[in-house]
């Protein structure tokens, strides 16, 4: 298993392979979602590389960034059982920013403007960033990303598309656990009460795609709001349906086609975030 913490060495063994490079990026805590795309870019592609970088710039809560969970041995370790011939690019701040982070500012067609972005303001922005220098710098001919973060998902499509790249973004489903909580790194910080009680945001949500059929979105809005009331521990920090290209809130009564239900809730200290296609 070969791990790079520089860019240029990596760029150098890369020159000697053939076929086409599949780029998974990750910022590590490395589970079976992460683990899920990058078994798929090695059954797509000649050569894989995954990337491990708490990428700074998509912090807006400096104890969250401090807190973010990191242990390279364990991810290697992990990404080996897949193949050991997967690089690991696990690059210091200064092999991807240089001396001093200058971030570009970049315009997303408001995808930026709703969910997430409301909430952390230049947090789409610091992903363009690494984004834009992953792509440039390795051009894959495939990247891989999950559904669960989908409104990443769709504003890196539209990164990709401004920039006129040619790599191919791949949509991969949500994984989850027996429970159906959609996995994240950030799982290992809840508690186990908080564990117990985090699958019933995937529960809210099947309950969302029953009721889509059948019920106004304002009942729906006012359904949702009721259940986590009930849970003390629980602090719904949003809910809507919007349009899976646009991300822009329904007006229409016609809540299943082409939309899909976005959760975020605060759970002790930690944020989860879900969503789910409703058509």
């Amino acid at each position: 298993m070969e791990i790079f913490k520089s860019k240029s060495d990596l760029l150098h063994t890369l020159k000697k392979l053939k076929g086409p490079l599949g780029l998974v990026p990750t910022m590590g805590g490395i589970h079976e979602g992460h683990l899920s795309l990058i078994r798929k870019a090695f059954q797509e592609n000649s050569s894989v590389i995954v990337s491990i970088f708490v990428n700074p710039m998509q912090f807006d809560d400096l104890v969250d960034l401090k807190n973010y969970p990191r242990n390279l041995n364990n991810d290697a370790l992990l990404i080996s059982e897949i193949s050991d011939k997967i690089k690991i690019y696990a690059p210091n701040q200064g092999d991807v920013y240089g001396s001093k982070i200058k971030p570009n500012k970049y315009s997303f067609d408001k995808l930026d403007k709703v969910m997430e972005g409301v909430k952390r303001k230049n947090h789409f922005n610091g992903v363009a960033n690494i984004i834009e220098f992953l792509f440039k710098t390795f051009n894959p001919k495939n990247a891989y990303f999950g559904e669960k973060d989908y409104q990443q998902l769709q504003i890196i499509r539209n990164l990709n598309k401004s920039l006129g790249m040619s790599t191919k973004i791949i949509q991969c489903p949500t994984v989850r656990n027996k429970n159906g909580l959609a996995l994240s790194s950030r799982n290992s910080n809840l508690t186990r009460l908080e564990q117990k009680i985090a699958p019933e945001i995937y529960k809210c949500l099947l309950d969302v795609k029953k009721r889509a059929k059948v019920n106004s979105y304002e009942e729906i809005l006012d359904l949702v709001s009721f259940r986590f009331l009930k849970m003390k521990e629980c602090n719904l920090e949003y809910f809507i349906i919007a349009n899976q290209k646009t991300l822009s809130e329904i007006s229409s009564t016609d809540l299943i086609s082409g939309n899909r239900a976005f959760i975020a809730v605060k759970l002790g200290d930690t944020k989860l975030i879900d969503n789910i296609e409703l058509s």
